[in-house]
């Protein structure tokens, strides 16, 4: 089943064309990677498909629903949540104080604070972040940080997850137990949509990656397929190989 479309999506800033008649699907359960040089768009994609940009034409459907003209909280509270290349938890709140607004305000169901606490500590336990609930945020390191920012954005309950560069600085051994830790989140049925230039993340999970380059589509498929596509290999080097 078709989770996200885009549809011809073009998106200007003045002469600046940055997405320009971008489209393709993410099924259900997929883990897609959205890749492609600095400048390709990428974000800007984020950006449209949670509402804080409009596209000058083109649509986004989700769920069968066209979305395009939607706010950013109603698209949130429908299930749609992203992290940011650059993390925005709220550094004057404690790790679970964030989780939690992601709790009462991602989401369109009411629910005590009991049960908020009990869930946002699950997620919180996923994330090995349980220990440290009671830290402010502005004392934690930059990965935490990062961390708490996911934190939050599963307390929304999504279907759909956008991560924008979440590997971005971890060691080796960060690097895979985040790699397993997006699994696992792929295995509570949340469809993970992923722009990294890492690309040990992208071939460790994506079982199926998009390339755009100046905004637009130049290839698709499995992630070995796409690696040894010589349009991904110019756009990457500059020159064809």
């Amino acid at each position: 089943m078709t989770l996200l479309q885009l549809e011809r999506v073009t998106k200007r800033f003045g002469g600046l064309i940055a997405v320009n008649g971008l489209s393709f699907k993410i099924e259900e359960n997929d883990i897609l990677g959205l890749i492609g040089p600095n400048g390709a768009g990428k974000t800007t994609v984020f950006n449209l498909v949670t509402g804080i940009l409009k596209p000058d034409s083109g649509k986004i459907i989700y769920k069968g629903e066209d979305i395009t003209k939607h706010k950013p909280y109603e698209i949130c509270k429908k299930g749609v949540a992203r992290t940011h290349q650059l993390s925005k938890p709220f550094i004057n709140q404690t790790v679970l104080q964030n989780a939690l607004v992601g709790r009462f305000f991602g989401h369109m169901n009411k629910i005590s604070d009991e049960e908020a606490i009990e869930e946002v500590s699950s997620i919180l336990k996923l994330l090995n972040l349980y220990d440290k609930r009671s830290e402010l945020v502005k004392n934690l390191n930059i990965l935490e940080r990062k961390t708490v920012e996911l934190a939050r954005a599963l307390a929304t309950k999504p279907s759909l997850l956008l991560l924008d560069e979440p590997a971005g600085g971890l060691n080796p051994s960060e690097l895979s137990q985040f790699i397993d830790t997006i699994k696992e989140i792929s295995r509570r049925n949340i469809t993970i949509c992923i722009v990294e230039h890492v690309m040990k993340v992208i071939t460790g999970l994506c079982n199926r990656v998009v390339v755009i380059h100046h905004g637009e589509k130049i290839a698709e498929g499995a992630p070995v397929e796409v690696a040894s596509d010589l349009n991904v290999i110019k756009a990457y080097l500059g020159e064809a190989i």
